[in-house]
C-alpha cells in the first residue's frame, strides 16, 4: 500500500472517530439498562454457543 493511501485511510479513520464517538456517548445515555436476568440470559446463550463450537471441534478430530 502506498504512503498516500495510508494517509487517506488515517484521515478517514480519524473522521469516523470524530463523528461516531460523540453520538455513541449520546446513545449510551439514552439506552435502556439491562437487568441481572437479561445478562444471565446472554451468558447462557454465549455458553451454549461456546459449548457447541467445542463439540464441533472435538467431532472433527
Amino acid at each position: 500500500m502506498e504512503t498516500w493511501e495510508k494517509i487517506i485511510l488515517a484521515v478517514i479513520a480519524g473522521l469516523v472517530m470524530f463523528f461516531f464517538f460523540p453520538r455513541m456517548k449520546h446513545w449510551m445515555k439514552g439506552a435502556p439498562k439491562g437487568s441481572r436476568s437479561d445478562w444471565m440470559g446472554l451468558a447462557l446463550i454465549l455458553g451454549v454457543v461456546v459449548l457447541f463450537v467445542l463439540l464441533m471441534i472435538m467431532s472433527v478430530q
